[in-house]
């Protein structure tokens, strides 16, 4: 009487791999062996005749006790319930359940594509949901642009190319500037290959305007450089103003050339930074300049004076003059009283006094002030043995260092 080997049993495997369904019996004796696909009652063989006209399923018979059936490569439709049943009174059978695992795949139409520009303050929902055997599991990733002053985007205390969150659904509440970027999420089942979705975020906000010099001096004749950055996302217009006027070169013209120089480059992805060049300036050029930036929620100014840059050069006046000869005939006496000194350093070379006084230029007020804390010095009679002393002493309160 023929009997089965081996209980029935279930067998997974990977799509596109090949599955042998096992059916081992013996003896077997004259009887005959059937593989039945239960789902749709296909008969595939009899003996080892091959019904169905599947390439994929073959008897590979090892040996006369196997009746297992192979199939490769499996695909999805070959899951299900198989019997392998031996033609005996009553019938005797052997139960096999296939389950192939599909790896995952993200469903279009119940995902997110794109989620449009999100205006900063909102709320924002995006949606990733995936199928497969066994059912996948969503992790969310942040792909933030890299870029040198970024600020790394943190929500449940994850920084980037960490898992920000796991589930079909992410929401973001009260979204910010520093979300802009790509969220990806990762669906995985351990089935090779895992399935991704990448979703550009966009969040919108109004212009910022930043003045890092407020108050630019120049002198006449000479170009002027104004600068604003813009933090804005979108940037849908910029422009300049002087004293109620919009700044456009073709308006502006000195000798058939553009008086002004207006001039923009991306410092980073919301950073903007708009120059301003006024050439060759003249007396009606100095003022307040406005800087403007506007997109769809709102416009921003910032505002530069540029003012006349004004070089004071100092006078000597006689009296000055005549306050120098003074100290010098003091050092003159200073010396007569300390030549009779043995002290070494007396015998050090004397400094050409005169010359050096009478080449130094102050203004009469500046000279008249240190004057009076000179005649302090000398009055006391502290540095009367070191004459060359006293003379440092005159450079360093008439500002000569």
């Amino acid at each position: 009487m023929p009997s089965f080997d081996r209980a029935s049993e279930n067998l997974t495997v990977i799509i596109g791999n090949s599955a042998v369904l096992p059916c081992f019996i013996s003896n077997l004796g004259d009887h005959k062996v059937a593989w039945i696909k239960v789902a749709n009652m296909d008969i595939l063989t009899i003996g080892d005749y091959k019904v169905t006209n599947d390439d994929r399923i073959k008897l590979p018979q090892g040996y006369v006790s196997d009746w297992s059936l192979s199939i490769h490569p499996i695909n999805e439709e070959d899951a299900g319930e198989y019997i392998c049943q031996v033609n005996t009174e009553p019938q005797i059978i052997s139960k096999i359940y296939l389950q192939v695992q599909l790896p995952p795949k993200i469903i279009e139409e119940k995902s997110t594509i794109n989620p449009g520009p999100v205006k900063e303050g909102s709320n924002l929902k995006i949606y990733c949901h995936s199928e497969g055997i066994p059912s996948p599991k969503v992790s969310w990733y942040f792909r933030k642009p890299k870029s040198k002053n970024d600020k790394l985007f943190v929500q449940n205390h994850h920084k980037v190319d960490q898992i920000i969150h796991e589930g079909d659904t992410l929401i973001i509440r009260n979204i910010t500037r520093h979300h802009s970027g790509v969220f990806e999420c990762i669906a995985n089942n351990s089935v090779p290959p895992a399935a991704s979705r990448k979703i550009k975020v966009s969040v919108e906000f109004g212009p910022e305007i930043l003045v890092t010099n407020e108050k630019v001096e120049q002198i006449i004749g000479q170009d002027a450089r104004l600068e604003c950055k813009i933090k804005s996302n979108p940037l849908i217009s910029h422009y300049w103003m002087l004293n109620g006027q919009v700044i456009e070169n073709e308006n502006y013209l000195q000798e058939n050339k553009a008086k002004y120089d207006i001039f923009t480059f991306n410092q980073n992805d919301f950073m903007t930074v708009s120059g301003l060049i006024v050439k060759n300036l003249t007396l009606t050029d100095f003022g307040k300049y406005e800087c403007y930036a506007v997109n769809g929620y709102n416009t921003s100014k910032g505002e530069i004076i540029l003012k006349e840059l004004i070089y004071r050069r100092s006078t000597t006046t006689k009296a000055t003059q005549s306050r120098i000869l003074i100290y010098q005939e003091r050092l003159k006496e200073q010396k007569s009283t300390t030549s009779k000194s043995t002290h070494p350093k007396l015998h050090r070379k004397n400094l050409n006094t005169s010359k050096l006084i009478k080449n130094y230029k102050v203004s009469e007020d500046e000279y008249i002030d240190e004057s009076l804390k000179l005649d302090n010095l000398f009055s006391s009679g502290v540095y009367r043995a070191y004459p060359s002393i006293n003379l440092i002493i005159i450079l360093i309160f008439t500002n000569i260092f």
